[in-house]
């Protein structure tokens, strides 16, 4: 993964490795963000529950990506 792309060479000493589970949550909506995240292997499915109950699947995002807001 070419890193190069997504984060600037001063900010990858500040990275940390994580990994997480299928079903894990990253980011919930309206929760506050203490970070941002850097998807660099698998997948993550971007879901929104709907005023009926049901959950709808919005997108997907694959690598490189970056999670979070951005302010």
């Amino acid at each position: 993964l070419d890193l190069d792309r997504i984060v600037p060479p001063e900010l990858r000493s500040e990275l940390r490795p994580r990994s997480y589970e299928p079903g894990d949550y990253l980011i919930r909506s309206g929760a506050p963000v203490r970070e941002l995240l850097v998807l660099v292997e698998g997948r993550v499915q971007v879901t929104f529950d709907a005023e009926n109950g049901k959950r709808l699947l919005f997108c997907f995002y694959e690598p490189p990506r970056l999670l979070g807001d951005i302010e």
